[in-house]
C-alpha cells in the first residue's frame, strides 16, 4: 500500500514535468515551424495591454471592461502602444484571451515562455485534480488512469500551452473535479470554491459557451445517479427516482433544445463551419458532415456521423502531417480499445458499469457533448483536434473501465 502511494505521488511531478515539455514543445512549433500563430497574436495582444498599463491605466481598465470595437481600438491604442492584431481583437473570444494572457504578460515582464509554463503548470494542477478525485474508485488501474488524465499526450501538446484550448481544459477539469469533490462529501462548498467555480464558468461562456451546457448535462445526470445509488434498498423509491430522473432528463433536453441557447450554439457552429468551409485562409486537410440545415432536425440527422468523427478521427491515413500524426496515431489506439470493449466480455455488463458509476455516466455524457460539438463545427482537422482533446481522457476511461474491479458498483 505505501509503495501503491508513493507510485501515486510520484505521478504528480511527471505530470507537472510531461507538460511544461509539451508546452515548450507547443511554443517553439508554432514559433520556430510556423513562424506564428493564434498563440503568438494573443500575446501580442495582451502586451499591447501591458504597455496600455503603463500608458494610461484609466483606458486599460475601461478595455477590460468593455466590448472591442474599431472605435475602441483607436481611442485606446497607438503607436506608443502598439496595435493588437486586427483578426484577434474583432473576435470577442480571442480579445477575451489577450485580456486575460495580459496579467500573466504583466507579471512575467513580457516573458511568453514564462507565461506558456505557468499555463502549463495550472493545466497540471487541473488534471490533477480530477485524478485524484477518483483515483480511489478502482473505475480502471492507476496506470490507465494516470494515462488518460495526465499524460495523454495529444491533450497535453494542443492544451498545455498560451491558447484557447488550455484555458478552457483547466477551467472544465477544474468544475469537474470541485463537483465530484462535493458530490463524495470530500469537500465543503465555501466562499473561495465559489468564487473560483464563478471564474471558471466565466471563462467557459466568454470562450466557448457550448462547453457549459456538455459540463451542466453531464453533472446533472451524475447526481442523479448518485441520488439512486443512496436509495438502492428500498426498490419503490429506487424506481421513482430513476423514472423522474429520465423525465426530468427528457424534459429538460426538451426545453433546452427549444430554448435560445441552444439556438445560439447551432448558429454558431453553422457560422464556424461555413467559415472554416468557404475562408481559403484555413488551410489543412478538411473533412465533411454533408448537411445544410442548421436546425435542430438538421443538427440531430448529422449526429452520428459529427459524434464519431470526433472519437475517432483523424484516422491514421488521414493524418500525414507535422502535427496530425500522433492525432492519428491516438485515433488508432482508441478504435482498439473500442473493438476491445465491445467485443472482449460482456458488454451488457460494462454498459451497467457505466450506468451505475456517477463519474462513468458523467464521463460518457460529456464526451458525447463535447464530441458532437467539435465534429459538427470544425469541419479542419487542425481545429477539430484541439476542440475534442477535453473528451479524450474520459472517452478512453470509458473503454477500458475494469470490469472485475467495478462489478460491485
Amino acid at each position: 500500500m505505501q509503495k501503491q502511494d508513493e507510485k501515486i505521488r510520484s505521478y504528480y511531478l511527471w505530470n507537472v514535468v510531461y507538460k511544461l515539455f509539451f508546452s515548450l514543445v507547443f511554443a517553439l512549433i508554432y514559433i520556430l515551424y510556423y513562424g506564428g500563430g493564434d498563440t503568438t497574436a494573443y500575446w501580442d495582444g495582451a502586451n499591447c495591454l501591458n504597455n496600455l498599463f503603463i500608458n494610461n491605466p484609466k483606458m486599460l481598465v475601461s478595455e477590460l471592461f468593455s466590448e472591442p470595437s474599431l472605435k475602441m481600438m483607436y481611442a485606446h491604442f497607438n503607436n506608443n502602444t502598439g496595435y493588437p492584431p486586427g483578426w484577434i481583437y474583432r473576435e470577442p473570444s480571442a480579445w477575451f484571451l489577450c485580456k486575460i494572457s495580459f496579467f500573466l504578460s504583466l507579471i512575467t515582464f513580457k516573458s511568453y515562455i514564462a507565461a506558456t509554463f505557468i499555463v502549463s503548470f495550472i493545466v497540471a494542477n487541473s488534471t490533477w485534480a480530477i485524478f485524484k478525485s477518483i483515483i480511489n474508485n478502482d473505475l480502471v488501474s492507476s496506470n490507465k488512469l494516470a494515462f488518460a488524465f495526465l499524460f495523454f499526450p495529444s491533450l497535453n501538446f494542443w492544451c498545455t500551452g498560451l491558447s484557447k484550448d488550455s484555458f478552457m481544459l483547466l477551467s472544465s477539469f477544474f468544475i469537474v473535479s470541485i463537483f465530484f469533490n462535493l458530490f463524495s462529501k470530500k469537500k465543503k462548498l465555501t466562499i473561495s470554491i465559489l468564487l473560483f467555480l464563478c471564474l471558471y464558468i466565466y471563462m467557459i461562456y466568454s470562450v466557448r459557451p457550448f462547453l457549459i451546457a456538455c459540463l451542466v448535462g453531464g453533472l446533472s445526470i451524475a447526481y442523479g445517479t448518485i441520488l439512486i445509488k443512496q436509495f438502492k434498498d428500498n426498490l419503490l423509491v429506487k424506481l421513482f427516482l430513476r423514472f423522474s430522473s429520465f423525465l426530468i432528463i427528457i424534459l429538460g433536453l426538451f426545453f433546452f433544445l427549444r430554448s435560445g441557447y441552444a439556438s445560439d450554439m447551432l448558429k454558431e457552429a453553422a457560422v464556424l463551419q461555413q467559415d472554416f468551409t468557404n475562408n481559403e485562409l484555413y488551410t489543412g486537410k478538411r473533412y465533411e458532415i454533408n448537411t445544410s440545415d442548421y436546425s435542430f432536425t438538421g443538427a440531430l440527422k448529422t449526429f452520428p456521423n459529427a459524434t464519431l468523427t470526433a472519437f475517432y478521427r483523424p484516422f491514421i491515413y488521414e493524418a500525414f502531417s507535422f502535427t496530425l500524426f500522433l492525432n492519428g496515431l491516438e485515433s488508432s489506439i482508441l478504435i482498439f480499445f473500442t473493438i476491445t470493449f465491445l467485443f472482449k466480455g460482456s458488454v451488457l455488463k460494462k454498459i451497467n458499469i457505466i450506468r451505475k458509476n456517477e463519474f462513468l455516466i458523467f464521463s460518457l455524457i460529456f464526451a458525447i457533448f463535447i464530441g458532437f460539438m467539435a465534429g459538427f463545427s470544425s469541419i479542419l482537422f487542425g481545429l477539430l483536434v484541439r476542440i475534442r482533446a477535453p473528451l479524450l481522457p474520459f472517452l478512453f476511461l470509458i473503454l477500458s473501465i475494469n470490469t472485475k474491479k467495478t462489478s460491485e458498483l
